[in-house]
């Protein structure tokens, strides 16, 4: 990885292998992580529509569960250059 360069691997548990890496662009980082997720072809379950309501869209990064609709790119990249999204069902 290109020093100061921010990418998002996607980890599929089910799978057990690296679906995809993303390249975070500069206009990425104003977006939450399911529309980031979905604009590159990432299946991302939910029944509420990003609400945060069904919690069907909960994956694990940076060692924690989080809800893809709640969390914004830039804030998941806060500290981090990089970062593995794992998803249960992929």
């Amino acid at each position: 990885m290109v020093q100061g360069m921010k990418e998002l691997i996607v980890f599929g548990r089910a799978s057990q292998k690296v679906v995809k890496t993303i390249k975070i662009a500069p206009d990425d980082l104003s977006i939450n992580l399911m529309e980031f997720l979905l604009s590159h072809g990432i299946p991302v379950a939910s029944s509420c529509n990003g609400d945060g309501a069904c919690l069907k869209c909960i994956v694990t990064a940076n060692g924690e569960k989080i809800l893809t609709c709640q969390i914004d790119i830039s804030d998941l990249f806060k500290d981090h250059g990089s970062v593995t999204v794992i998803f249960s069902y992929l």
